[in-house]
């Protein structure tokens, strides 16, 4: 939902966030980049929370920080 909600309304939402008719086109590029990757982001949430309350917190903190050092 969020995906389609952005691509739908990008436009208005660029331009509520700053963006000016120079920028639009970029900015509106780079939105869809980070709205193809804000479901992985959401997942990523919601898996550690479900790990975590299983009552594994090491496990999740590795994890987390195993994705931290491959996105360096």
């Amino acid at each position: 939902l969020i995906a389609i909600f952005g691509t739908i309304f990008s436009n208005k939402m660029l331009m509520v966030f700053g963006a000016s008719q120079s920028t639009i086109g970029y900015a509106k590029d780079y939105m869809g980049i980070i709205l193809i990757g804000a479901i992985f982001n959401i997942m990523s949430m919601m898996f550690s929370n479900l790990i975590r309350g299983d009552g594994n917190p090491k496990l999740s903190a590795a994890i987390m920080a195993a994705g931290c050092f491959m996105n360096i």
